[in-house]
């Protein structure tokens, strides 16, 4: 069995906001009349959700995935959930990161826009 260091596994917290939010993005696949394929929608959003959860220990690669992936759900509607993401990204950026590796990652974010 494969472990990962202690440095690079998520916290029961992050994974347990990571969880939830991926709950949130299922919730709105199903019940959300603007997504136009909610097949999409879940797999995209429960990927970008579920990867937050190692936001702390990756926050340039997991910020890269969640501008990603709300560029793909983009025109599919009912988007609001992995809005979510970005705001937690924002966040993580500036508390994680220092120097050059920060303005890249608020750079990655601002791309989305």
């Amino acid at each position: 069995m494969v472990t990962l260091p202690r440095a690079r596994r998520p916290s029961a917290a992050d994974a347990l906001l990571a969880g939830l939010l991926a709950l949130v993005v299922l919730a709105e696949a199903v019940t959300e009349e603007a997504v136009r394929s909610p097949a999409l929608h879940a797999a995209v959003g429960t990927t970008v959700m579920v990867a937050i959860a190692w936001r702390r220990a990756f926050p340039l690669p997991i910020a890269a995935l969640v501008v990603t992936g709300n560029m793909l759900l983009g025109g599919n509607g009912g988007e609001l959930s992995v809005v979510f993401g970005l705001l937690i990204m924002a966040f993580t950026l500036g508390a994680e990161t220092e120097g050059p590796a920060s303005w890249w990652g608020m750079l990655v974010l601002l791309s989305f826009f």
